[in-house]
């Protein structure tokens, strides 16, 4: 080293000579270039630039992203470093090598910024950091309406579960009333009837026997009644007989005990198109407890010779058709009958209608309509 600080040292083809105070450090930072982009490792070609601030929207299925970038510096590039962050997913600054490279995998949706800084070999880092925007758009079920959505629909689904319960739980429930309102009704009455005959008969069977006979006749009938009674009963409850043509043959069962017993000739008739509808149990007892009532009237009182019943079918109407040859009623009787009150309640009941049209001495015709699907 000489007196003024210059500095010699020896060289291949000579001396070397400096002065230490002119070596400066390279103040100047390498500039940052993105030179490469892949969405799930395919490259990836923008229409614009990739640059800085540059934006960049991809769906969700496209949530696999990697980044080549580099930083440039004409000195000593190797020894350039390179730091890069996502805002969202790094909560640090990460060194790398020069050239760089960044990869994420399965990016949740939302919105990102890449960021790269660089320094040269000197360490003197770049102040103006090279930014990159990224969105991964939210696909519609994981959106908040399509949770609200789904939401509803459970609501809506558990609200009609919730109903159909209830309206199945009613529906038994009425099954049950009906039940118990017929048994009171109808075998209530015949047992009631059946015990006071045989209160009397035990009281009399010495005094008049005669009378006596004739209670136990009654006895017989009102037992043989409560026994159609329940048999009733059972069969309207049972799944099995909700088709017309199992209720067309109990109809005609029933027709030939009562007609035939009477000397009745008639004819019973149905159409074929019958087979395939069902009716609901309420229904199916209506109609078949209206016709028993219709032919129980005809061979009682009507002193017919010949009757006509048919079953049919009009677009979504079923039609139920009794008449009958015999002496007729006048109006007032029709008023008075309790029996044709209790069929256009039934009717009613099922939301159809009952007609009665008769004269006397000219028969008697009973029409019964009511919907079905």
């Amino acid at each position: 080293m000489c007196h003024d600080g210059e500095i010699w040292f020896s060289g291949v083809k000579g001396f070397n000579a400096f002065y230490p105070e002119d070596i400066k450090d390279n103040i100047v930072p390498p500039a940052i270039q993105i030179t490469g982009m892949k969405v799930n490792d395919t490259d990836y070609k923008p229409e614009n630039y990739i640059g800085e601030d540059s934006l960049i929207s991809l769906p969700y299925s496209q949530r696999t992203v990697s980044f080549d970038f580099t930083g440039i510096e004409f000195s000593d590039a190797e020894n350039v470093k390179l730091q890069y962050k996502m805002q969202g997913i790094d909560n640090n600054w990460i060194e790398t090598k020069n050239p760089g490279f960044a990869r994420y995998a399965n990016l949740p949706p939302g919105k990102y910024l890449f960021q790269i800084k660089a320094a040269n070999s000197d360490g003197v880092w770049n102040t103006q950091i090279k930014t990159m925007q990224l969105i991964i758009i939210t696909p519609f079920f994981m959106t908040t309406w399509f949770y609200l959505l789904i939401v509803v629909l459970i609501a809506a689904v558990l609200y009609v579960v919730y109903r159909y319960r209830i309206a199945q739980i009613l529906k038994l429930q009425m099954v049950r009333n009906r039940i118990a309102r017929d048994l009171h009704d109808d075998i209530g009455s015949s047992l009631s009837s059946i015990r006071i005959m045989s209160d009397l008969v035990k009281n009399n069977m010495q005094k008049d026997p005669g009378k006596s006979a004739e209670m136990i006749t009654k006895i017989g009938d009102e037992s043989q009644q409560a026994m159609d009674g329940i048999r009733d009963i059972v069969w309207t409850v049972k799944p099995e007989n909700d088709s017309l043509e199992n209720i067309c043959l109990r109809m005609q069962e029933y027709a030939a005990e009562m007609l035939e017993s009477k000397n009745i000739n008639y004819n019973f008739s149905s159409d074929e198109s019958l087979k395939n509808i069902k009716l609901p149990m309420n229904k199916r007892r209506d109609l078949y407890l209206i016709f028993k009532e219709a032919i129980n009237n005809l061979a009682k009182y009507s002193q017919c010779s010949y009757a006509e019943i048919k079953l049919s079918r009009n677009t979504n109407k079923l039609l139920l058709q009794v008449k009958d040859n015999g002496i007729g009623f006048e109006d007032e009787q029709i008023k008075a009958g309790n029996g044709l009150k209790n069929m256009k309640q039934r009717a009613a009941q099922s939301k159809g209608t009952l007609a009665v049209q008769t004269e006397k001495n000219k028969g008697t015709c009973i029409l019964l309509e009511m919907t079905v699907t």
